[in-house]
């Protein structure tokens, strides 16, 4: 049975499996895409900031339109230079170390980028999936709600039944299929949300396979040693990393633009009353009175103090999202577990027995209908519990990311 048939919905939902959802959000998603820019921008700020600086030309005239002799341009003099301002103290090489430094940040922050919306598209995946099979359930339940008003009302009928009961048991109905609205509506808000992820605005989606990536296989991996997750710094570790080498390549940068640049200047003179040429040459330095940049070093080494504070920051805070990462999977696989092994066998078998008891006449409507609600419920616990574990899984899966 489609259960999209039974949701009204403005567009056609497409069906997706989880890889494909993945494969999308990864390649296509917003978030991705963003990244993907800023580190194209990157490399052009990096490429940018290993050139020399450019040299200028310049032409002068000196000594015409003036009084007397100089009236006209007899007595002028042309000069045509060119000029280079030489860098001192190693700010190119501070400025490209900040530049590469800042690339590899952007790099990792693409990275961070594909991991969240690989767990991003999984969740929303999961909780599509979730609704998809809570709709279901919920159908399932109105079905038998109504099939129960109708026995129910024969039995009123028949004298069998006082007349409150046929009112209860069509409560009981009324209440099951407004459970059923509202799962259709979760149905179109979760198929919109998948669909924001993975970049596609407005259009609906539909999941299509199982949901979960092997939570039990995610436990049981080698790549969820401490051993392995130490040698591999996390993306957030990574990130940390570059961006203290950024502060600390913009302190370098910094300190060397203490030191004053020198400027050559070299050309040629034309006297133009005597048709001579001559060379001219000079050297120009500031001179750091108002400002030797010394705020600057220090709002820099501030900045540095703090990229190493957030550094530690994070390796501490990497290990403990590791550890609750194991623990919440641990926690919902056993909980899924305990519920399928016991919890969902005994309530189906009190509904079956329910039944027949009440048809045999030793059970109340009442007994019948508080053991439809104990099943609805223990199914519902059920799909709780599962979508939590593959929500976990995509938790465990993006903090142990490398």
């Amino acid at each position: 049975m489609c259960i999209s048939a039974f949701v009204s919905s403005p567009v056609s939902a497409s069906p997706i499996t989880i890889s494909e959802a993945v494969h999308r959000a990864t390649d296509v998603g917003p978030a991705v895409v963003q990244a993907r820019g800023a580190v194209s921008a990157a490399q052009a700020r990096a490429r940018l900031a290993g050139l020399r600086l450019n040299p200028e030309v310049g032409l002068a005239v000196e000594g015409f339109g003036g009084t007397g002799e100089y009236r006209g341009i007899r007595q002028s003099e042309t000069t045509l230079s060119i000029s280079q301002r030489f860098e001192l103290g190693g700010k190119r090489t501070a400025r490209r170390d900040v530049a590469e430094a800042e690339l590899r940040g952007a790099q990792i922050r693409l990275l961070q980028a594909k991991t969240e919306a690989t767990s991003s598209a999984t969740s929303r995946f999961a909780e599509l999936s979730v609704a998809r099979d809570r709709l279901a359930l919920a159908m399932s339940s109105e079905a038998r709600a109504r099939d129960l008003a109708r026995i129910v009302r024969l039995l009123v009928e028949a004298g069998r039944e006082p007349p409150l009961r046929a009112l209860r048991a069509q409560a009981a109905a009324a209440e099951v299929e407004a459970a059923r609205r509202a799962a259709e509506a979760t149905l179109l808000q979760a198929g919109s949300a998948l669909a924001s992820v993975l970049g596609q605005g407005e259009t609906q989606v539909e999941a299509e396979g199982p949901y979960e990536l092997a939570p039990q296989e995610m436990l049981n991996s080698q790549a969820m040693t401490p051993s392995r997750l130490t040698v591999t710094p996390s993306f957030p570790i990574q990130l940390a990393l570059a961006e203290r080498d950024a502060a600390r390549a913009r302190l370098r940068l910094e300190q060397a633009g203490a030191i004053p640049d020198v400027t050559g200047d070299f050309g040629i003179r034309r006297i133009e009353s005597s048709r001579d040429l001559a060379l001219v040459a000079g050297i120009s330095v500031p001179i750091p009175l108002a400002n030797n940049n010394r705020n600057a070093v220090q709002a820099a080494r501030i900045e540095a103090e703090l990229a190493e504070a957030r550094l530690t920051q994070a390796q501490r805070e990497d290990t403990r999202l590791v550890r609750d990462a194991r623990i919440g999977l641990t926690a919902a696989n056993a909980r899924v577990v305990a519920l399928e092994l016991s919890g969902l066998r005994e309530a189906r078998e009190a509904v079956r027995l329910a039944e027949i008891g009440y048809r045999a006449g030793k059970f109340s409507l009442l007994e019948l209908l508080d053991a439809q609600s104990a099943l609805n419920q223990v199914e519902s616990s059920l799909l709780d519990a599962k979508l939590a574990r593959a929500q976990a899984a995509a938790t465990l899966a993006k903090v142990t990311a490398r």
